[in-house]
């Protein structure tokens, strides 16, 4: 099994459908298995971005755990597991994830808000080396729509805008390293610091500036 798993990991790393399918089909018990860093191998595939991908392991699974369905956006099937599973809301993934970090990260705002309705604390950190809260994800989302909506539901959830994750970044590093600016106007509205420094020494503003954003100085004290 360990084989036929890290077989299956090097193919969804290699984007090779046609493997991925065969091992599965060969060995279904490969679907609930987890990769040494606890990720099913659907979540796998979503970490990996790799959509097409995620969409053929998902269509092969009569039902996704309740983290799987996070990440997914699978609301009704969420609320569904949430209740019976250990924390709840607050429930946490082998991988250290927690339900909503995992919806905030893969931008499902209608399961975020149902996580967040249904009680989830939005500090709670991540249950691994990243230390990474929610609203870290939010700031950081690929989409700058989506991030702002994010960012926005867990600061009115009462979302601290100046918790560190690993490397000291605070949501506002986050939000000015990927030049999100709506985000930023929206965490300093909600009191997020300017001097915050990263382990590395850096303001959001010097943030700005080493990502090639700019356009950030003048909000961030430039």
């Amino acid at each position: 099994m360990t084989d036929r798993l890290d077989e299956l990991v090097q193919a969804i790393a290699g984007n090779d459908a046609f493997r991925v399918g065969a091992l599965l089909s060969e060995t279904p018990d490969l679907f609930t298995a987890r990769d040494p860093e606890g990720r099913t191998p659907l979540l796998l595939a979503l970490y990996f971005r790799n959509d097409p991908l995620a969409a053929l392991i998902r269509e092969r699974i009569p039902k996704p755990d309740l983290f799987e369905a996070a990440a997914l956006g699978e609301s009704e099937l969420v609320a569904e597991l949430m209740d019976g599973a250990p924390g709840g809301p607050n429930a946490i993934a082998p991988d250290g994830f927690g339900i909503l970090g995992l919806s905030v990260y893969f931008g499902q705002l209608e399961t975020a808000e149902l996580i967040v309705k249904a009680g989830a604390n939005p500090n709670t950190s991540s249950a691994n080396q990243f230390k990474v809260r929610p609203i870290h994800s939010a700031a950081g989302h690929l989409d700058a729509e989506r991030s702002l909506e994010l960012v926005r539901l867990l600061l009115d959830a009462g979302a601290d805008p100046n918790v560190v994750q690993a490397g000291g970044w605070t949501p506002l590093h986050q939000a000015a390293a990927h030049g999100r600016e709506e985000c930023a106007k929206l965490l300093l509205e909600h009191g997020a610091s300017l001097t915050a420094k990263s382990d590395d020494g850096r303001t959001p503003l010097e943030m700005a500036r080493a990502k090639g954003h700019g356009g950030l100085e003048g909000l961030l004290g430039g």
